[in-house]
């Protein structure tokens, strides 16, 4: 009874915490207001952690690991964006919907252009049930970030020498945990953050593609993230409230086609993805 109690008393008092944060945030200037946003992003990831050792604990026993993931990032999205007025306008939703598990579609490669931190928020929106990330080797060294990707089975790639590992292998194993287990994976082809204001992409990175092809030839969907510095701009520390444009793509093939080698289907669609996510990407940006 103290311990129901207790959760009661605690859920109240952050609900009654996140009014009182919500109405007064944005009477605050940048950067202050940006400190504060990250402030709140931070505490909204410690509280999901929270709930993911318990979530991976629950899940696990039947077999639905991946859920645990699946539901931790709608709750981090759920406590943080209606907070600090943070919203989506999701054009073509129902296609990322369906994939891996005992799905007759089979597993799929999830690819999202990359031009800030506030993407990882943005594709917990999107998160799909059987499907695991991919990041850099050092968010695995993040305080609480890095330990709640480590639950969540993570795939970390660009590792340090030290670890005895190459990008090949791990993209290597990586596909054989997709493939045996029929999971999806969510990659940022770019590799890092571009930081732009302008509807443009960096060069993608062959990591999503191999992965696809390597697993079997899974289909890749893209799903473009409209340029948001209106919203989150990291390099001029500003953050404002606002609506975000997301579209997800048909699915493109991974396919090679008759008479190509691995790394010429490999090359083709890559530019093929990277091509109609900047078309995409300057056909939904306002900038």
């Amino acid at each position: 009874m103290e311990l129901i109690l207790t959760a009661l008393l605690f859920a109240v008092g952050t609900a009654i915490f996140c009014l009182i944060f919500s109405s007064i945030l944005h009477k605050f200037p940048n950067p202050l207001r940006f400190n504060l946003f990250l402030a709140y992003v931070g505490l909204a990831l410690f509280i999901s952690a929270i709930y993911s050792a318990f979530a991976l604990c629950i899940f696990t026993l039947f077999g639905r690991h991946d859920l645990a993931q699946h539901t931790t990032s709608r709750l981090w999205w759920y406590i943080t964006a209606p907070v600090v007025g943070i919203k989506l306008e999701i054009e073509g939703e129902e296609k990322l919907r369906g994939w891996g598990g005992k799905s007759p579609k089979g597993p799929a490669v999830f690819s999202i252009n990359h031009q800030s931190e506030i993407d990882v928020l943005i594709a917990s929106r999107l998160w799909q049930p059987h499907t695991v990330s991919c990041a850099v080797w050092r968010v695995r060294k993040m305080p609480v970030f890095g330990l709640y990707m480590k639950l969540c089975r993570t795939i970390f790639v660009d590792p340090p020498e030290s670890s005895g590992l190459t990008n090949k292998k791990i993209i290597l194993n990586a596909a054989e945990i997709l493939r045996r287990e029929n999971l999806n994976i969510v990659m940022f082809p770019e590799g890092v953050r571009s930081y732009s204001k302008k509807a443009e992409l960096l060069p993608f990175k062959r990591g999503a593609v191999a992965i696809a092809m390597e697993a079997g030839s899974l289909p890749l969907v893209p799903i473009v993230v409209a340029n948001c510095s209106h919203v989150f701009h990291v390099p001029e520390k500003h953050f404002d409230s606002g609506t975000i444009r997301v579209k997800v793509l048909d699915p493109v093939t991974t396919t090679p086609r008759e008479g190509e080698t691995k790394d010429e289907a490999m090359l083709r669609v890559l530019e093929e993805v990277r091509e109609k996510t900047l078309a995409t990407l300057k056909d939904i940006s306002s900038i």
